[in-house]
């Protein structure tokens, strides 16, 4: 069965059935997990996409997301398998596509987090990079994928979470809004605020092309992620939900 959804112009599209399967793993369980499920009420299905956030930060993260993978992929290799059999009239052919899901992978797996003030930042990099994750990490911070929405970043100069955190809650108007700072921001405001963002396309193809800019800046090149502020890699993670970008 083909499913439809209205894209942020209210047009119509079919649901597609998922071509792609992944895994996104984030440090945080409000900003960019919501953001990203937000993101994902827009999408047209061709993507599958589960987001799983963990509370955990930078190595311990990583070591967390290899432990519960295998349970995942085998979640999965389930869902496959009755989609298999519910979709085929014929024994022999449900049968082997039960026996192809159940070697079933995802074919990404990300792990988003950010370095703030965490020594071993570069080592969750190198680790996640060891296991094939896909890179999703942020200098300082997740919230400077929303800065470049409005702002170009200074390849030459830090921008301090703190002073990122400021920038959105003036621009936004949040103490107006919500009566509260963005580091504050949680519950239904932050669902609001977050489902705003996930919305804003203008938006989000400004800060595609002005993180993408970074991550191709000469000047960052060579250095360890660490030492790369302002850097997001979350644009990466944000092509495979809007092709468009």
């Amino acid at each position: 069965m083909i499913e439809s959804f209205a894209n942020s112009s209210g047009q119509v599209r079919p649901r597609q059935q998922p071509r792609l399967h992944a895994v996104v793993f984030t440090e945080d369980q409000k900003s960019s997990k919501t953001y990203l499920e937000q993101c994902l009420l827009r999408t047209d299905g061709s993507v599958h996409l589960q987001v799983v956030g963990k509370g955990k930060h930078t190595v311990e993260l990583v070591e967390d997301a290899l432990t519960r993978l295998p349970g995942l992929e085998k979640n999965l290799a389930n869902q496959l398998e009755r989609a298999a059999k519910f979709s085929s009239a014929k024994g022999k052919k449900s049968l082997k596509k039960k026996q192809k899901a159940r070697r079933v992978r995802f074919d990404q797996v990300w792990a988003v987090f950010d370095k703030d003030d965490f020594t071993d930042f570069d080592d969750a990099v190198k680790l996640s990079l060891k296991h094939g994750f896909c890179e999703g990490w942020s200098n300082e911070c997740f919230e400077l994928w929303y800065y470049l929405y409005t702002k170009a970043a200074n390849d030459r100069q830090p921008i301090p979470r703190d002073d990122i955190f400021n920038y959105l809650t003036v621009h936004y108007g949040l103490q107006m809004r919500f009566r509260k700072h963005y580091r504050k921001l949680k519950g239904d405001a932050g669902l609001v605020f977050h489902s705003e963002m996930a919305k804003d396309d203008a938006g989000m193809e400004n800060a595609y092309k002005r993180a993408l800019a970074l991550a191709s800046s000469g000047y960052l090149k060579g250095k360890v992620p660490s030492a790369r502020n302002p850097q997001t890699q979350f644009h990466r993670l944000m092509k495979l939900l809007s092709p468009g970008l």
